[in-house]
């Protein structure tokens, strides 16, 4: 963390090279930011829900886009350490295209970081995989933010890594 005096460190431009804590602490900040400025009822409900429910989501939500996977990877895409952080990682850059969300997302992870709130636990990459998959925009100070680029983005992924 950086001394009060210091420029904070670019985040974007570190994804590749944050430790899990940090990686954590990101995505938790995105996804907070993602399901607090969405009209979606029940956008929240994914923040909180345990891995089998959500591969389960989650294998329904990519089959409703065109990307069929089994139990077995869905399960992969929710559970494997590996897997979870590319996802994460990717997800992340494509929403970081973003300027608006960019903002909001990075003022999240700050406040996070001064709280010096670590919980790797508390919200998933699949979570923030499920937000953006199933929102198509959100409003943040006033301005619509579509999915749209990122959600193609983070299906290319998912279909790049089960070799598809």
């Amino acid at each position: 963390m950086n001394n009060a005096n210091e420029e904070p460190v670019d985040i974007w431009g570190r994804l590749d090279d944050l430790d899990d804590a940090e990686l954590a602490m990101l995505v938790e900040a995105a996804a907070s930011v993602i399901a607090d400025n969405t009209n979606e009822a029940g956008a929240r409900i994914y923040l909180e829900m345990p891995p089998r429910p959500a591969g389960q989501i989650l294998k329904s939500t990519l089959a409703d886009a065109g990307v069929a996977v089994d139990d077995e990877e869905a399960a992969e895409l929710v559970r494997d350490e590996v897997v979870t952080r590319q996802l994460a990682v990717h997800v992340l850059r494509s929403l970081a295209q973003q300027p608006v969300i960019a903002a909001e997302i990075e003022v999240a992870y700050r406040a996070r970081q001064r709280m010096l709130v670590i919980d790797a636990g508390v919200i998933s990459a699949a979570a923030l995989l499920l937000l953006v998959l199933k929102l198509k925009r959100v409003k943040i100070g006033g301005v619509d933010v579509s999915f749209y680029d990122a959600r193609q983005s983070a299906l290319d992924s998912i279909r790049r890594m089960l070799g598809m």
